[in-house]
């Protein structure tokens, strides 16, 4: 899947996956998509150039419906905001391109 983002091409088939995330919750009566359940698969991907960026593809299930599928990208501002992510969500790393160690660790 390729992402257009400040007129450069980020492409999930041509940057090195580092981490991952994935699962399904059921939103409670407070958050988007409640009554639904929402699968999710979240892909931390460094660029050649070693940019981070994560590409988020979440299924929004509601009973007896068509899902809706979306396909989002974010652009990290730096290797630590992407080490921050894994620690944050506990994302699984991938046996390929480590993430470079924290700075100040």
């Amino acid at each position: 899947m390729r992402f257009l983002v400040k007129g450069r091409v980020f492409d999930t088939a041509k940057s090195d996956v580092v981490a991952q995330c994935h699962g399904e919750y059921v939103p409670n009566e407070f958050e988007e998509h409640f009554g639904a359940i929402v699968h999710y698969e979240d892909v931390l991907y460094r660029t050649g150039k070693s940019i981070f960026w994560l590409h988020e593809h979440h299924t929004v299930q509601y009973p007896d419906c068509e899902p809706v599928i979306s396909d989002d990208m974010i652009l990290l501002d730096s290797a630590d905001d992407a080490v921050r992510w894994v620690e944050l969500i506990r994302a699984g790393p991938i046996h390929g391109p480590s993430l470079p160690p924290r700075r100040g660790a």
